[in-house]
């Protein structure tokens, strides 16, 4: 426990993963008891000892801003393990005791600094894991929901990724903000970029809310024409977990949605549409465009799992869509699909017989921790950019614009003591276009 805190995140990271193993070991059963206490006193001593290891796994999730990269996603490996030590460490605990922690996780998610909503966010996923029902009490699905518009993408992905195991609690607890979440996801994929990696999240959610029939009941009927389009770019993605997570959510889309719980659902197809099931509508030219982009995936996906999910899509699109429409969508096509499954080996394929998915504008960055900030502090911020730095000196809280040490070594190193003395806070003489000295 005294790493826990510590400067240096390998040892906070181990500190974490040390303790997450022994709570689950029986040597943690007498953790905090004293010798001479009675049963009452010993359990009382424990669950004191338990509650101040959560306090203080809290504060880890407040206090830590390290992150790594993963493939091409950000990952925060101390707050993850720290919430998951927290959720070992709630599941011991009384509810009363349960209830306090979640009231502070509760403030720390509306924290201005992003690291520490995340923080929340992950011990809020690992609440709802541990204690549901104290957890939905507590409005943890609330403050994952309202995480999802958060403007920093990480903190909007650990909210997503935090609803897909409580998907049916959400559908169950909290039906009517089903629409407004599903209906933010898909603004989301709209908003994301190519080539961002939390549309993993997104689509993950998606796709669990739609399986679920309490959740399909609300969400139904999906317009495909507004939604399907959004999805293309994800297909040719970078990652493979994203393109997985894409095709996943089709599949889910490209078959009837169960709006009946299972012991309800018919056993022949032919009475879909009579017992609670119900077909999704097609037109020529959307099916057209869904056949072609399934089709390249199929034929150019390298992993083997992706693949066979991209094969059931197209059996879904085959089956699941009148006969009449499936031909005016696929006889068209029928020559363009037969020559990309002859492309000779070692041969360029021809640009013209593939479906470019639609590019989305470029993005504009902005840094949401300035935006959250107190005023006082973005004040100085935008008079220290904009007077230079002579008169940033004036300004309050200019300790804010204050370079690094080790930036402002790396410079003086690269260019020499003379050049590094702007960023020392010091005023500096310069001549005018009159050659006027001024300061």
């Amino acid at each position: 426990m005294v790493h826990q805190l510590g400067g240096v995140w390998e040892a906070r990271h181990g500190a974490a993963s040390a303790l997450r193993e022994l709570l689950r070991a029986n040597v943690c059963r007498s953790a905090g008891c004293k010798a001479g206490d009675n049963a009452e006193q010993m359990e009382e001593h424990h669950q004191e000892w338990l509650e101040d290891l959560a306090l203080r796994l809290i504060c880890v999730l407040a206090l830590d801003r390290f992150g790594d990269f993963v493939s091409d996603q950000v990952v925060a490996p101390v707050r993850e393990t720290c919430a998951q030590t927290l959720g070992v460490a709630l599941s011991k605990l009384r509810a009363g005791r349960v209830s306090h922690c979640a009231r502070l996780l509760s403030q720390l998610s509306r924290h201005w600094q992003w690291e520490a909503r995340h923080g929340a966010l992950l011990g809020f996923k690992y609440l709802i894991a541990a204690r549901q029902e104290i957890a939905l009490e507590s409005g943890a699905l609330e403050h994952l929901i309202t995480g999802l518009g958060d403007m920093a993408e990480d903190v909007s992905a650990v909210a997503a990724g935090a609803l897909v195991p409580a998907a049916a609690a959400l559908a169950e607890a909290r039906p009517n903000a089903l629409k407004d979440v599903v209906n933010r996801l898909w603004q989301l994929l709209h908003e994301q970029d190519d080539l961002a990696s939390p549309a993993n999240s997104y689509m993950a959610l998606l796709a669990a809310l739609m399986t679920h029939p309490q959740a399909a009941k609300q969400l139904h009927p999906i317009d495909l024409a507004d939604v399907l389009p959004r999805m293309w770019p994800y297909l040719d993605h970078s990652t493979s977990s994203v393109r997985k997570a894409t095709l996943q959510t089709l599949r889910t889309l490209t078959r009837p949605l169960v709006t009946e719980p299972k012991e309800t659902q018919p056993q022949a197809e032919e009475n879909t549409a009579e017992n609670g099931v119900e077909y999704l509508v097609w037109t020529p030219e959307l099916l057209q465009e869904a056949m072609r982009y399934i089709y390249q995936r199929i034929l150019f996906e390298h992993v083997h799992d992706i693949q066979e999910i991209a094969v059931q899509v197209w059996m879904n699109l085959v089956r699941h869509a009148p006969l009449g429409t499936a031909l005016l969508a696929a006889c068209p096509m029928l020559a363009r699909w037969l020559c990309l499954a002859m492309q000779p080996v070692r041969i360029a394929v021809d640009t013209d017989l593939l479906l470019q998915p639609p590019t989305k504008p470029a993005r504009i960055a902005v840094d949401t921790d300035l935006l959250l900030q107190p005023p006082t502090k973005v004040h100085a911020l935008a008079l220290g950019g904009l007077v230079g730095h002579g008169a940033a000196s004036r300004v309050p809280h200019a300790s804010a614009l204050a370079v690094p040490r080790h930036a402002a070594g790396a410079h003086r190193r690269r260019h020499g003591p003379a050049a590094a003395a702007p960023h020392q806070g010091t005023r500096t003489s310069t001549r005018g276009p009159s050659g006027a000295r001024r300061c």
